[in-house]
């Protein structure tokens, strides 16, 4: 009885073991990904496009990958506030980008709001992580110039 017991607790632990090591629990960051040049990003409808009007960022866009068989993990996008003589840092869970900060704990949401980016900013698209079968990569960074 105790051997059986044995044997299907084992068999439980083997089976729990292997479920949690799926391809899906997979956290990416930048410590364990490797870099991937050949994938480039890009906002969708302006592919190749440096220059964009600055009022495109007052609504919701979307970052796309040059090869569609990777997902986009996270990015930073970077722009200097010229109003507020700063430069702010927001970090994007997924390949949409909305104008405000959603599901937010910050007090201060309306400083990482697009509508902060005026005429003349640049906004980089940095720290990229992508993954595809389960392994995580980053690639280069992009830059948009807003003009009027």
């Amino acid at each position: 009885m105790y051997v059986k017991l044995f044997i299907t607790s084992v068999f439980f632990l083997i089976s729990c073991t292997c479920s949690s090591q799926g391809r899906d629990s997979i956290i990416c960051s930048n410590e364990n990904a490797q870099l991937n040049t050949d994938v480039t990003p890009f906002i969708k409808g302006k592919k190749g496009v440096k220059e964009i009007k600055w009022k495109f960022f007052y609504k919701r866009f979307e970052l796309k990958l040059s090869d569609p068989s990777f997902e986009i993990v996270r990015f930073t996008i970077t722009w200097d506030d010229r109003r507020k003589d700063m430069i702010v840092e927001r970090v994007n869970y997924s390949s949409i980008v909305t104008t405000d900060l959603e599901n937010s704990n910050i007090s201060d949401k309306k400083n990482y709001s697009l509508k902060n980016i005026a005429p003349g900013s640049l906004i980089t698209f940095d720290d990229i992580l992508i993954k595809k079968d389960g392994v995580c990569y980053h690639i280069p960074p992009f830059i948009v110039y807003t003009i009027l």
